[in-house]
């Protein structure tokens, strides 16, 4: 079998705190975030909800 999608990355708990303060204070979409940072698409549906 092929490799399928991007190798696991591990996102750095500072990181994944501004992307979700940006979401809550800055009102911006979390489709918008997922595109700027390369949050992959399943990911960016359970990013939010894991941290929260």
């Amino acid at each position: 079998m092929g490799k399928k999608g991007t190798p696991h990355r591990k996102w750095p708990k500072e990181q994944k705190l501004e992307i979700i303060r940006k979401h809550l204070d800055e009102h911006i979409a979390v489709r918008q975030l997922a595109e700027q940072y390369n949050v992959g698409s399943s990911q960016k549906k359970r990013f939010p909800v894991r941290f929260l």
